[in-house]
């Protein structure tokens, strides 16, 4: 005969995915000999019945699981029934009133109507000397204290009409707070079949996956010349219903969701490579590498997660101690990890779209991959932008930090256009251009200058153009923007100049129009 013993198992570890979680909820029992069945009772309604697993220690085995579902109905308190018979009272004599007001403004009309028709009549009688002026004076008197009467019980009756209309809002919000009260909970309860050789005590552990929970990343990251620190948070939701209270909580951007085999198909015309998602045993397998791996901290500053890279290239992320996370609507930040990068400050002007220059940060990555997320930056502490950033692989250059310089102007002029036919008998027009760029440093210090600008560019072999007479050499080149990147010595004038020349043949019309 089986003996039902209910255990008591709160959540203990949690891992969070970017679409869902595993929970993970640990209890222990003294058990005697013989076949027990243990009851884990109140886990959320959203855990997923084909996700739960069971294992333990102790001196018995493991017969079977199963899981169900369990309702419970929390009827209110209070006498419905007594404000309802109230309520339909009130409706009644509501209506009662209603009727009274119609009643007595359609008297008010009818005396307006026939005070109206008596004086149009009176008028054609007085000429005709068959009605004296004292009649429509007696009947004047006589309608217009009708109507006082009825405009004075017109008034009482839309005062009473009001105390009944707040009478029914209170009695109507009053079953509503009543009514409100009754609630059906439903969670799910996991039976643990158990052969226990021997007294003992049992340790369970039961978890299971949900998906009404999630996270997404968000970094701050500040620069201060070449040095940029970044620190990574975890933004967590928990709508599961149940609370983590005091739990050990891992990160990952793992995927709850299944991977599955997708076989090829002929003809692609476009393909794109999505980022590669880590299993789930995985990520099972690099947390427990980093738990034996551990060391603690023993500074001032919040310790930091405990990082490992899985080997499909996402992170896990072990949040030190133990973190309380409520089932609520809100989001909660969770810090993981703070970087030191390796950056340099890039004076950036775009000559053909921008009056001014930028700074910009170029940084390195480390060797942890940045997934995609909001991004708050700072200058040597001051806030300076809220953006987004998207995947970097680890060791990877991106730019962060967009600010403006006070401290360099450029200016971009026009020095010569001329236009010419390139020849009757080819049939063909010509224009050429002379350019100036104009830098003026007023740093302290050299600095690293990055300059764009462009030319026009076109595809058809009936329209030619050429980049000509260059005072500097560029970067690089493509489809009309040219780049330069060199150091501008400090407190310094620089001037870069070009020429470029567009040939075509009459016939063609160039859109948009040459400057």
């Amino acid at each position: 005969m089986n003996m039902t013993t209910t255990i008591d198992a709160p959540v203990s570890s949690v891992t969070v995915f970017v679409d869902g979680a595993r929970v993970t909820r640990k209890g222990t029992k003294s058990l005697g000999p013989g076949e027990h069945e243990i009851l884990v009772t109140g886990i959320t309604k959203f855990a997923e019945d084909d996700s739960f697993r069971v294992k333990g220690t102790g001196k018995a085995s493991l017969r079977g699981i199963n899981s169900s579902t369990r309702k419970e109905i929390y009827e209110p308190e209070g006498d419905t029934e007594k404000l309802r018979n109230k309520l339909k009272k009130l409706e009644a004599e509501r209506d009662e009133i209603n009727d009274e007001v119609e009643l007595q403004q359609a008297r008010i009309d009818r005396l307006q109507t026939v005070l109206t028709s008596f004086s149009e009549e009176f008028g054609k009688r007085y000429a005709f000397g068959d009605s004296e002026i004292a009649a429509l004076s007696t009947l004047d008197q006589e309608t217009t204290a009708m109507k006082q009467e009825a405009y004075k019980k017109l008034r009482d009756l839309q005062m009473e009409l009001e105390k009944v209309e707040a009478q029914i809002s209170e009695v109507r919000n009053s079953l509503q707070r009543i009514e409100g009260e009754r609630r059906i909970e439903v969670t799910k309860d996991v039976s643990i079949q158990l052969d226990v050789k021997e007294e003992c005590t049992v340790q369970l552990e039961v978890t299971y996956q949900i998906r009404e929970a999630r996270w997404i990343p968000q970094y701050d990251i500040d620069v201060v010349g070449n040095r940029t620190t970044m620190k990574r948070l975890a933004l967590i939701w928990n709508h599961s219903l149940e609370n983590w209270t005091d739990v050990e909580l891992v990160v990952s951007t793992a995927s709850a969701k299944p991977v599955s085999k997708i076989e090829p198909e002929p003809l692609y015309i476009r393909s794109r490579r999505g980022d590669t998602v880590p299993t789930r045993d995985e990520t099972e397998e690099v947390i427990a590498e980093i738990e034996r791996a551990y060391e603690s901290v023993d500074d001032m500053r919040s310790a930091p997660a405990r990082v490992a890279e899985t080997t499909a290239g996402g992170m896990v992320f072990q949040v030190p101690g133990r973190v309380t996370i409520p089932a609520d609507m809100d989001q909660h930040p969770i810090t993981l990890l703070e970087e030191v990068f390796e950056s340099k400050e890039i004076y950036y002007w775009n000559a053909y779209a921008m009056d001014s220059f930028v700074i910009q940060n170029r940084i390195t990555n480390g060797d942890s991959l940045i997934i995609p997320g909001k991004v708050k930056v700072y200058a040597d502490g001051d806030f300076l932008s809220e953006t987004a950033i998207s995947t970097v692989a680890p060791r990877e250059e991106f730019h962060l930090g967009t600010r403006e310089a006070y401290d360099i102007k450029g200016e971009k002029k026009m020095l010569e256009k001329e236009t010419e036919k390139a020849g009757l008998t080819r049939g063909k027009k010509r224009r050429e251009y002379k350019y100036q760029l104009e830098i003026e440093s007023f740093t302290k210090e050299p600095v690293t200058v990055r300059l764009i600008d462009r030319i026009p560019h076109s595809d058809s072999e009936r329209i030619n153009v050429q980049l000509e007479n260059l005072t500097r050499d560029y970067k690089s080149m493509e489809l009309g923007v040219v780049e330069w990147e060199f150091e501008m010595p400090a407190e310094e004038e620089m001037r870069i100049e070009y020429s470029y020349s567009v040939e075509w043949e009459k016939e063609i019309e160039i859109r948009p129009p040459l400057p």
